[in-house]
């Protein structure tokens, strides 16, 4: 293959699919096969961009599955980590009545993962590829004040400081991409060196993994005050908590770009086992690329909590414990205003609504006419915003909380509990911080959306020239397909209902079980959808694109406070307290978690939002585990000083005393997991399909 001979795809034996991979001359909508010299599957040398085959020659050879052309390079790196770790704390009694500590802790970890392609073509992943360097601080100090043997007061403040910084290894090197021969690839500054991130489906991504380099910090601040008053049969606890959070960085998600290929040049469009993506590659067909806008940005927000208890003894047998809690999120702002709302309603293809808020510090700041002339045809207005957040936060966080225990007997309790629970703001990249033009977006470049004989254009993007012109004109000025980001105005913020009813019997003086049941649901979860996305199902030899609520737009990841989740569990435990040496606890519990709402890192995200909705999506969470049994369990061996046997002391205790043997054991049933289908690339637009179960 990397001289441009792909007669092994005829070969059903080597392919993944099982079936002959058939080529096609790019550009022939799969009316004339791609041969040389009479030779079907070859690239005549002619043909070959001598970049992409300098590019594709760097890979390593396989090593793996048996001469098979899919899952067959398996590679093993030594990563070297190294961590500096102290801290230290002050105690202090002033008095009988007053009590404080000070305590510091500090991390310093250094890591170099080097790169599974090798050097060059790097291919690692976020996390696992190049320098990476966590540096951590806590600072804490507390002074409790004892007014009276009943009335408690306890004052806390804390600090937490982070700095974490992401680095490619060829960074240092800001001609990298050039001298490959990749020009046109944003660079140098503070994107260091490198190359894009380039997809090639049929084989192993290469290039810097996304979000790299990435440079991030945190300033947390933490102000606590809690105080408890025994009065009589009631234990009455009240407190606050104030936080302030400012967590700059600098994260582009794709910073120098991606080239992505996907063999729909060189296959029949519409038909299955047609095309392959390095054949595209190497003749330097790109099928779509993107590059980014970016710079450094700085997040804050701040949280204040309040709650009330009573833990109340009703009578010799029943104990009742009575809450109540306040949390108020503030929701997240750019100190400088650096950001943007793309708060849209998809209504189907070719049709939607939206609004482009920008915060008021910023109604000076000018935008390109060509952006300004695209969202003005395509009737989205752009409004100014006095409130700093743009989006509206709840206000109405009251979470009761009630719980009992109940003695039946001498050797049986009932208990259970009810609680309700708020969740605050969470950051996970992008979408949440409504990234937007002019300060941060993503261009997008997506081949033509037609595909008929002699008129099959690509991205116009190739490896010689890159980004070249679009960056001499200015991004800014020569942007193209933008990408969005938003959130829905008024935000609401998750919570969940946790409610478990458990019976506890004592079988022995030291042996207790217990059998429970403990479920909750969530609400409001947030879930990043992109409204944008295709409202249609289209013919594969057509671009998606055109069937977008908004076809001259990218994609537009937003915010929604829609998802939901169940948990429900049947639990059963066996807990032996420790005597004569041994103490375990051994458990089962029997679950089942369901959600609609995707993890937002690594998550399998949804099938189509604009075609079958969200609920469609609600089935078994990616965290599901039915069945799990486990045990901990600790003896101590009889032998020794004081034990049952060898207890005279000297030499003898000291080689077999103080042993003991620790047995730890768990088993659970596995996760769920999607079963997909490949459709190479003459699947809907280069894609793939999921395998439903129909009952």
């Amino acid at each position: 293959m990397r001289k441009g001979d792909f007669t092994e795809l005829l070969n059903p034996a080597l392919t993944k699919e099982g079936a002959a991979i058939t080529l096609y001359q790019p550009g022939s909508a799969g009316t004339q096969l791609l041969s040389c010299n009479g030779q079907q599957n070859v690239i005549c040398p002619g043909q070959i961009d001598s970049v992409a085959q300098k590019l594709l020659n760097l890979y390593p050879s396989p090593n793996a599955n048996g001469g098979k052309l899919y899952s067959n390079y398996v590679n093993s790196t030594n990563a070297v980590s190294n961590t500096w770790q102290w801290g230290t704390r002050l105690d202090w009694n002033i008095s009988s009545k007053d009590q404080t500590f000070i305590r510091y802790s500090y991390s310093n970890q250094r890591s170099n993962y080097p790169s599974p392609l090798g050097p060059v073509l790097d291919g690692g992943s976020y996390g696992s590829d190049g320098n990476i360097s966590d540096l951590a601080e806590n600072l804490a100090f507390s002074e409790t004040h004892l007014f009276s043997p009943k009335l408690v007061n306890e004052f806390r403040v804390g600090y937490n400081y982070g700095n974490f910084r992401f680095r490619q290894a060829v960074f240092s090197n800001s001609n990298f991409a050039s001298s490959l021969g990749l020009n046109g690839v944003p660079g140098g500054g503070p994107l260091g060196g490198g190359m894009p991130l380039v997809s090639l489906t049929d084989l192993s991504t290469f290039g810097q993994p996304g979000y790299y380099p990435n440079h991030k910090a945190e300033d947390i601040y933490e102000i606590l005050d809690n105080v408890t008053w025994m009065m009589g049969s009631h234990s009455l606890k009240t407190g606050v908590l104030l936080q302030s959070v400012r967590f700059p960085f600098f994260s582009p998600p794709n910073g120098r770009g991606t080239y992505n290929y996907t063999g729909f040049f060189s296959s029949y469009p519409g038909k299955s086992d047609t095309g392959y993506a390095a054949a595209d590659f190497l003749l330097n067909q790109m099928n779509s690329a993107t590059v980014p806008q970016y710079q450094q940005l700085d997040f804050s927000h701040w949280t204040f909590g309040g709650y009330v208890q009573d833990d109340w003894r009703a009578t010799r047998k029943l104990t009742l414990n009575l809450g109540l809690r306040y949390d108020y999120f503030q929701q997240l702002k750019e100190v400088a205003g650096k950001f943007a709302n793309f708060d849209m309603q998809p209504q189907g293809p070719g049709s939607a609504t939206a609004t482009l808020t920008y915060t008021s510090s910023h109604q000076n700041t000018p935008l390109a006419a060509k952006f300004t002339n695209l969202l003005s045809a395509n009737n989205v207005p752009i409004k100014y915003s006095s409130n700093p957040e743009l989006v509206n936060g709840q206000k109405a966080n009251f979470a009761p909380r009630f719980g009992f225990a109940y003695t039946l007997n001498r050797k049986t309790v009932l208990r259970g509990g009810f609680g309700l629970f708020f969740g605050g703001v969470e950051n996970t990249g992008g979408p949440e911080t409504m990234q937007n033009y002019p300060f941060q977006f993503t261009a997008n470049f997506p081949r033509g959306s037609t595909c008929a004989p002699g008129s099959c254009a690509t991205d116009g993007i190739t490896l010689e020239n890159g980004f070249s012109a679009i960056l001499s004109a200015g991004l800014l000025n020569d942007i193209a397909t933008p990408s969005f980001a938003g959130s829905q105005p008024n935000v609401k913020n998750p919570y969940t209902e946790a409610y478990n009813l458990a019976l506890e019997r004592s079988v022995t003086d030291n042996i207790e079980a217990t059998v429970s049941y403990v479920g909750n649901e969530t609400r409001h979860l947030v879930v990043n959808v992109d409204r944008n996305s295709p409202a249609a199902l289209i013919d594969p030899r057509l671009s998606a694109q055109t069937v977008h609520p908004f076809p001259a737009f990218g994609g537009a990841g937003t915010n929604l406070y829609v998802g939901i989740s169940t948990y429900n569990a049947l639990q059963a435990s066996l807990e032996k307290r420790y005597a004569n040496g041994m103490s375990f606890i051994a458990s089962y519990a029997w679950a089942h978690a369901m959600d609609d709402a995707s993890q937002p890192l690594g998550g399998t995200g949804y099938r189509g939002v604009n075609l079958i909705g969200l609920r469609s999506d609600y089935a078994d969470s990616q965290a599901d585990v039915r069945h799990r049994v486990t045990f901990n369990g600790d003896y101590e061996l009889p032998f020794g000083k004081g034990k049952k046997f060898l207890s005279h002391g000297g030499l003898l205790n000291t080689i077999v005393g103080g042993w003991t043997d620790d047995l730890q054991f768990t088993a659970q049933s596995g996760f769920p997991f999607s079963v997909g289908t490949d459709l190479g690339s003459a699947g809907p637009n280069g894609g793939s399909a999921n395998a439903v179960l129909v009952r």
